[in-house]
């Protein structure tokens, strides 16, 4: 008879670091489109934050919304780290770990769908600024594991 693997109980973020990889990164939607009434000349950008986790992976999700004088966008990015054996740790330390070092992977990625959607609208680029540590703070949000992506 098999038995489980024993889950090992993460302590901390460099606990957490030394286990997780980063395997993919995955756009969920990259999209823009042109307003047709004119709008205030200011942009708005929000952010929301999901995560999806089992005892081998670990799978945060951003899902971006600007809005700008000229159009509206929507990025949702996720990334995937796997873990080589089973582990579990809280929510804070998801939340750590989103805000200081996953933020910095997937920002990237957000910029770019954000600059490439505003370049086939031929509309000017809302610029991401610079993200500098401990700027970032979330609410984290526990995405239901579903077979639905």
């Amino acid at each position: 008879m098999s038995t489980a693997p024993e889950v090992h109980q993460v302590a901390d973020i460099h606990d957490l670091l030394s286990l997780l990889e980063l395997k993919g990164i995955k756009f969920f939607e990259v999209s823009g489109r042109l307003v047709t009434d004119p709008r205030e000349d200011t942009t708005d950008f929000g952010m929301e934050v999901v995560q999806r986790q089992t005892p081998e992976t670990f799978e945060p999700r951003f899902k971006m919304t600007v809005t700008s004088p000229q159009a509206d966008y929507v990025i949702d990015v996720a990334s995937r780290y796997e873990s080589p054996e089973p582990i579990a740790f809280s929510p804070q330390l998801a939340a750590e770990f989103i805000e200081r070092v996953e933020v910095m992977a997937v920002f990237p990625f957000l910029r770019e769908g954000l600059a490439s959607s505003a370049s086939r609208l031929e509309v000017p680029v809302p610029i991401l600024g610079l993200l500098r540590p401990g700027q970032f703070k979330i609410e984290l949000k526990e995405e239901v594991a579903s077979g639905e992506e």
